[in-house]
């Protein structure tokens, strides 16, 4: 039972990944992102349980 605020953020942060999904092994991501500018993938290029945290917070932010 999140608030609508935070169902907004979680939505708007999320969309910030599209392009992500459209690139490389399409409509998947990358196990680990530099958290500095350039942003960076690195490790597996398709990593199971970066999909998976993306659709649990989809769902939540329902």
């Amino acid at each position: 039972e999140y608030s609508e605020a935070a169902k907004t953020k979680v939505r708007r942060d999320l969309a910030l990944l599209n392009g992500t999904l459209q690139e490389g092994c399409l409509g998947q991501i990358a196990e680990i992102f530099d958290g500095l500018e350039p942003n960076e993938s690195k490790g597996c290029f398709a990593q199971a349980w970066s999909v998976g945290e993306l659709l649990r917070a989809v769902k939540a932010a329902e």
